[in-house]
């Protein structure tokens, strides 16, 4: 069935291009060509890595470290499909959960469907995403063949939109972790990481050593309106904590029932000396009537001048359904000034970015310093800045950074992770 698809999509695929390059001019006749040199280096690179080849002798995509560190990463996908997760029993369900309310832009179909098997991810892989990337290119670019080609490759090899780096930064957690076996990793469960941060005397946002909880609907009865919750500090499931609210300067920016906003902050661990230092830093401005502050609008924030840019959203990646398929096309550009729901400037308002940004890096340091990358998310709340977790498959949420000391970290990873795995297996 597969390979029938597959067969299927590539004629059509050679038929829509013949006739694409049968009415071109010359020039569009040499983007297409180049196109195709393109598309076949990117499958060189997906076999070589698919059967077991290593990222440091990969020749194909040598000219270019992001997009070899790009293909490795989807490859590393299918590699550690069945391998424990430090968060799931496979990294397989892990995929699956990640990926269960997120959608491209225009589909409405979650992206949890192609993480059912290999199969499905095999064809996400081969056919689908190449395939959109092409559609992408003639998207933006329309006509102009020559442009249509450089966009292609650019997404095809090197893309930077948020989607690829959060997943990217989650493949890097799943295989260090797992080669590694790093105790930081444990710090990803709430309560640990509320534990360990008090014992390192890191700020967090208080929480209850009390068994449990009862909260009672205050006109039922007959045994009807009430939940118990468990203490996971005596053993249960749930954190118990009081709700703490934004304090100025970011209050007065946020309608008054936007919820707890945070800063996320990305930190960076240099391979073998453990440097700490931030990459990004990101205010979510949580939006009127939201739980949390995953509904918001991202402004990145300059470090250390502390002046907000322009906010963006990737909201449009969360529209499921078939009536919200054609309805999701929104953008992540930054072109955001104002809140949405009060309209108060945000863009060139200014923070104390350095105090939250050297807040991150020392609980990075003091908490779990051999992990690579960290998001942490901190909060400027009536009780002061306090830190409410760590995600260690982080999301930068749109926030600018130095891509080519990002890259280069990651790639360095990947050449530890790859000899110490090598060297694991020989003895």
């Amino acid at each position: 069935m597969f390979g029938m698809l597959f067969l299927l999509v590539v004629l059509g695929g050679v038929a829509a291009g013949a006739y694409a390059y049968s009415t071109a001019s010359d020039a569009g006749k040499k983007a297409a060509v180049e196109a195709l040199q393109t598309t076949l280096e990117f499958y060189r690179a997906v076999a070589h890595f698919l059967q077991g080849g290593s990222y440091s002798q990969c020749k194909a995509l040598s000219h270019s470290k992001r997009a070899k560190i790009h293909v490795f990463g989807l490859c590393m996908n299918f590699r550690l499909w069945n391998r424990p997760h430090y968060r799931h029993s496979t990294f397989q369900k892990d995929l699956a959960q990640n990926l269960r309310n997120v959608a491209v832009p225009g589909t409405g179909v979650p992206l949890s469907v192609f993480a059912f098997s290999r199969l499905s991810a095999g064809f996400a892989l081969m056919v689908l995403y190449p395939a959109g990337c092409l559609v992408a290119a003639v998207r933006e670019c329309g006509k102009d063949m020559v442009n249509v080609r450089k966009a292609y490759e650019e997404q095809l090899l090197r893309p930077d939109d948020w989607f690829y780096l959060w997943r990217l930064n989650c493949v890097l957690a799943s295989w260090h972790a797992l080669v590694t076996n790093e105790e930081g990793y444990k710090l990803e469960d709430k309560l640990t990481f509320l534990q360990v941060a008090e014992e390192k005397d890191v700020a967090v946002t208080p929480f209850m050593d009390i068994p449990a909880i009862i909260c009672k609907h205050r006109n039922e009865e007959g045994g009807l309106g009430y939940k118990f919750f468990s203490n996971a500090m005596a053993g249960g499931d749930w954190i118990i904590q009081e709700v703490l609210s934004n304090d100025s300067p970011i209050k007065e920016l946020l309608p008054d029932d936007a919820p707890l906003s945070t800063f996320r902050v990305i930190t960076l661990s240099e391979h073998e000396t453990n440097e700490i230092t931030a990459l990004s830093c990101v205010w979510r401005a949580g939006m009127a009537g939201a739980k949390t502050d995953h509904k918001a609008i991202f402004f990145d924030v300059d470090v250390p001048g502390g002046v907000f840019k322009k906010g963006a959203s990737n909201a449009n990646w969360y529209q499921l359904g078939v009536t919200k398929a054609f309805k999701s096309r929104g953008t992540t550009a930054h072109e955001i000034s104002m809140h949405p729901d009060n309209q108060k400037t945000i863009a060139g308002e200014k923070i104390d970015a350095e105090a939250i940004v050297s807040f991150a890096t020392r609980a990075h340091k003091s908490m779990m310093p051999r992990v690579p990358l960290v998001g942490w998310d901190v909060a400027l709340t009536e009780k002061g800045m306090v830190m409410l977790e760590c995600n260690l498959s982080c999301n930068f949420f749109l926030g600018s950074f130095d891509m080519e000391k990002y890259f280069d970290a990651v790639g360095t990873y990947f050449e530890a992770l790859e000899t110490l795995e090598a060297s694991e297996k020989a003895t």
